[in-house]
């Protein structure tokens, strides 16, 4: 049998082989309760994860799609990926790819799988950090009135973005707090760090005014606004250049996967691809690329 009659079985297979992960994901994982999932959650729960642990993130990546996979993580997150590598799989069968190609897509959706996994904790922190200038300039007027610490927390929180990951988290602050006092705020502080050294800041001059008070945390929380805003500032033009280099790296990566689709219908092209040699060097190539693709894009994050 001559190896293009075996080509449509072999995407009929990876296509059936892919569904079959992609359901089985569905079926065994549950829905999450609410977007609070996104967290760690209680210590004393056996699917707590520390905030910013591989597994936090695996959590985030999934309840994006409204999935909780709290204990599930390794499994789900291998499920996905030979998932994604069966879809690319197929994908490079039907352009023409040689089958000694085929490993290198599996390679190519562990490395995009790894990226989604960071820009998931990105979006987290990012989101977090946009609103904490206005929180603490909203708190610093309101413990003007309200004497209670946790009760202008709450009053506060209930003005942020009710779509925002920072209110989602100040309410599980508030909820740690009343259930432990101020134990609870230092034991907050190094999640609140893990996520964000904005969010650290803002947590830190909280448990200052909790221990201490006094009209001075007035001018704290506006100097620690303004220079937390000026910051943020900084770092969202900083975040504009970034997304220009990761855009323009992934028209590169596009334009050459395109050259290569190309040179699949070449005649010249696909005689010299009967090379298993050539095979294999074009399956590291395409590996490569997203390697570079992966490992560009998170150089540019940790820069900024």
């Amino acid at each position: 049998m001559e190896l293009e009659s075996v080509k449509p079985f072999l995407a009929g297979g990876a296509l059936a082989f892919g569904t079959y992960f992609i359901v089985r994901l569905l079926t065994q994982i549950k829905r999450p309760g609410g977007r609070l999932a996104q967290f760690a959650g209680p210590a004393a729960e056996p699917t707590a994860a520390d905030t910013g642990s591989r597994n936090h993130k695996i959590r985030l990546v999934f309840s994006s799609f409204g999935l909780d996979v709290a204990g599930n993580e390794t499994a789900a997150l291998l499920l996905a990926w030979l998932g994604a590598g069966t879809i690319l799989a197929l994908i490079l069968l039907v352009v023409g790819a040689p089958l000694l190609m085929i490993p290198a897509a599996y390679v190519a959706a562990w490395f995009l799988a790894d990226s989604q996994i960071h820009n998931a904790w990105i979006r987290l922190t990012h989101g977090i950090e946009r609103e904490i200038p206005v929180f603490l300039t909203r708190l610093a007027s309101t413990v003007q009135i309200e004497s209670n610490v946790l009760e202008a927390i709450h009053e506060v929180t209930g003005t942020l973005d009710p779509k925002g990951q920072l209110k989602e988290w100040m309410q599980r602050f508030i909820a740690r707090c009343q259930a432990g006092g101020q134990q609870a705020l230092g034991e907050m502080l190094p999640e609140a760090q893990a996520i964000s050294t904005s969010l650290g800041i803002a947590v830190f001059e909280i448990g200052r005014l909790w221990e201490t008070g006094g009209p001075g945390y007035v001018k704290a929380f506006n100097m620690a606004a303004e220079n937390i805003g000026d910051a943020l500032k900084a770092r969202a033009l900083a975040h504009a250049k970034g997304d220009g280099a990761k855009s323009s790296i992934r028209m590169i990566v596009i334009a050459l996967i395109g050259v290569m689709v190309f040179l699949f219908a070449t005649p010249q092209f696909a005689a010299a691809m009967q090379d298993p040699t050539v095979q294999i060097l074009y399956a590291f190539i395409l590996g490569w690329m997203f390697f570079g693709w992966s490992m560009i894009d998170s150089i540019i994050e940790g820069a900024i």
